[in-house]
């Protein structure tokens, strides 16, 4: 006789043990609660070296996806313990792993899509970007103000601050009207040609109304962001701001077609603040050698 033995793995003291003449077909069913067709089962016969895993392909047995082992002609020398485990399908498995990937390169999306702008800042200044002069223009921005209540526009000093920082610390070419334009002539033709020059458009809140000549600045800018394209804008608002909305309507199509940035009083005058790091996102690259040269000043 020999006698064969059902184990589950994992569940001891759960055995079946199974007698049978030799050349019998011998059946062994796996005595593991549950079994269905979701998971598979994995046979192991016990030897002298260990569990050893048994295949379809390994001489007489057979093995059943319903959890049956079939020994076909059984021999004497196949007594022994054979143990059975369940084991998820490997499509179950695949669709775990297909579910992480899916969720972690959102999450990698989300972090990029909120730290976008830190991001792009660091890799900035990490490699060498290439000079921005090779455009042809002279200035990385054109300054110009619209007027608003004392609520939400930059005081003189804030102005004066925003420009200096700009200047000294980054190191940009600034061109603001009431400095670098010269009155007289045909203005319009001028600040445009000025506009043109300049790589952004920076539109500044400020409380007192504007001169004639800044006026012109800012429609001739609106004019060259808005239909010909010639820049880039950047609206700077002072919180709490209203909606956009709210703005005259030549200066709202203005201001929803660009960049808005937000000053925070106090809190965006440190060259760390979110501020900062806004402006300098959506301002042309800064080129070494100016920082550089800043340094060296």
């Amino acid at each position: 006789m020999v006698c064969l033995t059902a184990a589950a793995g994992g569940h001891a003291g759960v055995k079946h043990p199974v007698y049978a003449r030799e050349g019998e077909v011998v059946a062994l069913r796996c005595p593991l609660p549950n079994t269905s067709n979701k998971s598979s089962v994995i046979w192991n016969v016990n030897t002298t070296q260990g569990l050893q895993e048994l295949r379809e392909e390994s001489g007489s047995l057979l093995k059943q996806y319903n959890g049956t082992l079939l020994m076909l002609k059984v021999m004497k020398n196949d007594s022994g313990m054979y143990c059975c485990s369940k084991r998820v399908r490997s499509v179950l498995l695949s669709l775990g792993l297909v579910g992480i990937c899916v969720i972690s390169v959102a999450v990698v999306t989300v972090i990029c899509y909120k730290m976008k702008i830190y991001i792009v800042l660091f890799f900035r200044d990490l490699w060498e970007v290439p000079s921005s002069s090779a455009d042809g223009k002279q200035y990385d921005a054109y300054i110009s103000y619209y007027n608003t209540c004392s609520e939400e526009a930059l005081s003189e000093e804030e102005i004066t601050l925003l420009l200096d920082t700009m200047e000294t610390k980054y190191g940009f070419q600034l061109c603001v009207y009431h400095r670098d334009v010269l009155p007289g002539g045909a203005m319009v033709d001028a600040v445009l040609e000025h506009v043109k020059q300049s790589r952004r458009l920076i539109l500044v809140p400020r409380e007192q109304g504007p001169q004639a000549e800044d006026q012109y600045g800012l429609w001739n800018g609106l004019h060259a962001a808005l239909v010909d394209r010639y820049t880039r804008l950047v609206f700077i608002q002072k919180a709490p701001c209203n909606s956009l909305d709210s703005l005259p309507e030549p200066l709202c199509m203005l201001a929803h077609s660009g960049d808005a940035i937000t000053w925070k009083g106090s809190r965006s005058a440190h060259h760390s603040s979110a501020f900062w790091k806004h402006l300098l996102y959506h301002m042309p690259p800064r080129r070494k050698h100016q920082e550089e040269r800043l340094t060296l000043l």
